[in-house]
């Protein structure tokens, strides 16, 4: 069992971690061959940028980042408070979307310097997407509330569901690279 899981958009960059989180492995060409990555955490999420250069981790508390297409990582981002879940980039890597089990939403819009935190609940996040400009974001938390933004990051629309009457328990969100369509 691997996890997390991301690769560049080529598929050429790959990075897994064995079902501990313990051992994370990285690949330079499409999965052929496999090297372990000194990485000194435990993975539970993980993103990479379009060209496969810059890969963002999760560990419990903490937001690691790689340069390097996976060869160091170094963290960029500790929440001593929040165990942290998933996280969404967009295709350069320069906008990045965190969100924790029982917190907050957080999101850097210049690749992982700073961070700030929106006005949204604090909550059970389990999702979230980015469109490959960082401009759409989403992210979705329980018991299956979406939410959006359109500015990247700084304002926040609770959506309503689709349809009058229609109720879902999302468990995941995602939106295309131009951020038009949305599930």
């Amino acid at each position: 069992l691997w996890k997390p899981a991301a690769c560049s958009k080529s598929g050429k960059y790959v990075f897994v971690s064995d079902d501990t989180g313990e051992v994370t492995y990285y690949s330079h060409d499409f999965g052929q061959t496999w090297r372990v990555a000194e990485t000194g955490g435990m993975w539970k999420g993980g993103a990479c940028s379009a060209d496969g250069q810059k890969q963002v981790a999760l560990a419990e508390n903490a937001v690691h980042l790689s340069t390097d297409a996976g060869e160091s990582w170094r963290e960029i981002y500790n929440i001593m408070t929040e165990p942290l879940r998933f996280v969404s980039v967009s295709a350069d890597a320069g906008k990045m979307l965190v969100v924790s089990d029982h917190g907050n939403v957080h999101v850097s819009r210049d690749g992982g310097d700073s961070w700030t935190i929106p006005d949204l609940p604090v909550s059970v996040w389990i999702s979230s997407a980015c469109s490959d400009d960082g401009q759409v974001m989403m992210t979705c938390q329980m018991p299956g509330v979406v939410f959006l933004s359109f500015d990247g990051g700084v304002t926040w629309n609770e959506t309503d569901p689709p349809g009058e009457g229609y109720s879902a328990y999302w468990s995941s969100v995602d939106c295309s690279g131009d951020g038009t369509i949305m599930a």
